[in-house]
């Protein structure tokens, strides 16, 4: 095979590492790189590197090991992992593939395929009906009431609008487009749910005014595809895993934060 992609070269290194058969690759004076470090080398690159022929990686990977098996030997008889500040950034450096692992464990256990799958189905099933509508926004109860008696009239609805309306959508006859519930303020929205296509309201009052409005369409939005959601399905339930957990966790511990702004002079140099 000239290609290998990164879930095989996983795959190879799983395998090598459960068979006795995991070769020699290269020796540094008296340590191997075995088959499976490679590897699990090739595993840690970046993801463009799983698209190259797995002949053009070989050879640099190899180097590369070897050059770092060189370092670190140099380094270690320089006794550079035995200072302070080498064990402080070696502790960083553990808590954060304490937090990478704890996160990831999480993520398998809380975020399966099949969950985010039900996310989809519940979401497909309660798409909700979505309005476009026009209006005629106005000072008093009077004006809607002539602006309405005019439309139910035959006068057109734009004309009006555009002629009458103190609202943004003016200029456009008052067309607000698409909205689905939870848009508009209550009493307008539950006013345009009260409609047929092509009937007119009564006026409407609201913080903004009086409102004479006019439904065009009612529509129940298509469902997106689940391979096109499931990344966006899958994100947001990760989030929601991760926030429940953290309440959980803060919810068990004795927390208290003795200093809740920084204090004078923090972080600035003598």
């Amino acid at each position: 095979m000239s290609r290998l992609t990164l879930a095989a070269v996983l795959l190879a290194g799983a395998a090598a590492a459960t068979h006795a058969a995991d070769g020699a690759v290269a020796t540094v004076d008296d340590e191997t790189i075995l088959e499976s470090d490679v590897a699990a080398f090739i595993a840690g690159l970046p993801p463009e590197a799983a698209a190259t022929p797995l002949e053009d990686l070989w050879a640099p990977v190899v180097a590369r090991m070897i050059n770092d098996r060189l370092v670190i030997g140099e380094a270690r008889e320089r006794g550079y992992h035995t200072g302070e500040a080498f064990a402080a950034e070696l502790a960083r450096l553990e808590e954060e593939l304490l937090r990478q692992t704890y996160y990831r464990i999480l993520v398998a256990r809380a975020v399966p395929d099949e969950r985010v799958r039900e996310a989809w189905d519940a979401w497909s099933a309660s798409r909700a009906e979505e309005l476009r509508a026009s209006h005629v926004l106005v000072a008093t109860r009077g004006e809607a009431l002539a602006v309405a008696e005019s439309a139910r009239a035959g006068a057109d609805f734009a004309e009006l609008a555009m002629a009458h309306s103190t609202g943004p959508s003016a200029p456009r006859g008052g067309d607000l487009g698409w909205f689905g519930p939870g848009v508009m303020v209550p009493e307008f929205d539950a006013a345009a749910r009260a409609l047929a296509p092509g009937e007119v309201s009564e006026p409407v009052e609201t913080a903004f005014g009086w409102h004479v409005i006019r439904l065009e369409a009612r529509r129940v939005p298509e469902a997106r595809p689940f391979a096109e959601m499931a990344g966006e399905l899958k994100e947001q339930l990760v989030l929601q895993a991760i926030a429940q957990d953290l309440e959980r966790l803060r919810s068990s511990a004795d927390i208290e934060i003795v200093q809740p702004a920084p204090p004078q002079g923090f972080g600035r140099e003598p």
